[in-house]
């Protein structure tokens, strides 16, 4: 088993990655050419834990209306966790990076 931990620029870059879609209705006025209308989502990977947006504190403190609380700032990036186990990663190396404090560990 093999964690990675990977960085995308957007989500739409990370799902044409970690999903292939698949035709779920047709349309099919034509019977000799049938025309997929709807496509749904089918996991590439047997283990993703989609994170998106990861939120750091700045140092700045705001007050709110239950007291203060740390003002936070978006990092660079869409993140996801993927496990590997028995599969080919190799599409995944260009994503991969190495974060010093994780968000999430696969337990």
């Amino acid at each position: 088993m093999t964690s990675y931990y990977l960085k995308f620029a957007n989500e739409a870059e990370a799902n044409d990655l970690l999903y292939l879609y698949e035709p779920t209705e047709w349309d099919n006025s034509d019977p000799e050419n049938p025309i997929a209308t709807a496509w749904e989502p089918r996991p590439i990977y047997a283990n993703i834990d989609t994170i998106g947006t990861i939120y750091k504190p700045t140092g700045e403190m705001l007050m709110g209306e239950d007291g203060e609380c740390p003002a936070m700032s978006a990092l660079d990036g869409w993140h996801v966790n993927v496990l590997v186990v028995d599969e080919d990663a190799s599409t995944l190396e260009p994503y991969a990076v190495t974060p010093a404090a994780p968000v999430r560990v696969w337990g």
